[in-house]
């Protein structure tokens, strides 16, 4: 994609900004910098791909959202929007208003330009928190929380209980926490893991700062204990499924492997039918990106259970 060429309908000189940003690299690296001194220029895939953002997640985040708690009406926080693509594409699917933290300087200038860009002054916020173990924002304060392909960049485990501690915090009793994007640290290697064996030695990959996957059960562990319950599918259907084959679709090697995709998903509707069933546990738990969502519940239900 031609950075030099404005989208149809947005603000010409914010896109420009939000483009030069991208070129020094914003997006490539979604771990907390006060500065891009060490962060590679991006490649015309990485560059095509953060331009094309926004419509990515309104394929392959959004469904989900909207199966598993609604976003339509609701407050929004966008826990390590990056570039504010998923921000964004939330508007879009009806949140009356999405408010992003992000660790990363870079990443946030581009969000705060990507939001001018798109004219979305008055419903979408970008906050620069360099330590997100600490939002500021008053306990109960979000129908919804949203982390999305941020977890792999926190291999210390004891952290990850902090980050995810304080995403229930703000959320409202009642509201959601949604964990999603990140590679699943099930397998031994996989999206977002920096060694092959990364996700098999967790403490060894924080020591060395190596990105590494998180299990469905890992979150479940951290959350439930506080009062927060699963949100299971609607019903026993393969459209988590459906959902998944079509993101593997507008891939380009699809069509290159399209029989070993095919015996793939044929192992995971199995899965589904058998394995998932007896553990009572959603197909996502065992997909390569893992997708969560839990309710806060209410204080007395939380004291109750």
């Amino acid at each position: 994609m031609d950075l030099q060429t404005e989208p149809g309908g947005l603000n010409h000189q914010a896109w420009q900004n939000f483009c030069a940003l991208v070129r020094r690299g914003a997006g490539v690296s979604d771990e907390a910098q006060a500065d891009s001194s060490d962060v590679p220029p991006p490649t015309c895939a990485d560059a095509a791909f953060l331009m094309g953002l926004v419509d990515h997640h309104q394929s392959n985040i959004i469904p989900f959202l909207v199966e598993r708690c609604g976003i339509a009406g609701k407050s929004v926080l966008d826990f390590g929007s990056g570039t504010g693509g998923l921000s964004l594409a939330m508007i879009g699917a009806g949140a009356a208003a999405v408010t992003g933290v992000e660790p990363n300087l870079l990443n946030h200038e581009a969000s705060d330009w990507r939001r001018r860009a798109h004219r979305m002054d008055g419903r979408v916020r970008f906050h620069y928190v360099p330590d997100t173990s600490r939002l500021p924002f008053r306990n109960d304060s979000f129908d919804i929380c949203v982390c999305n392909s941020v977890m792999q960049y926190v291999p210390d485990r004891h952290l990850r209980r902090v980050l995810l501690t304080e995403m229930y915090r703000v959320v409202k009793p009642g509201g959601n926490i949604i964990v999603s994007g990140s590679g699943n640290g099930i397998f031994p290697c996989g999206p977002h893991t920096t060694r092959w064996w990364s996700n098999l030695a967790p403490d060894r990959a924080a020591r060395l700062g190596h990105k590494r996957g998180i299990t469905f059960w890992e979150v479940q562990r951290t959350l439930a204990p506080l009062g927060a319950t699963l949100i299971p599918p609607a019903g026993r259907d393969d459209r988590a499924l459906a959902r998944w084959r079509q993101r593997v679709r507008t891939r380009a090697l699809a069509g290159r492997r399209g029989g070993a995709h095919q015996l793939v998903f044929a192992a995971y509707s199995l899965c589904e039918a058998t394995l998932c069933r007896w553990l009572d546990t959603p197909i996502e738990a065992f997909l390569p990106y893992v997708e969560i969502a839990l309710r806060k519940d209410p204080p007395r239900t939380a004291r109750a259970a």
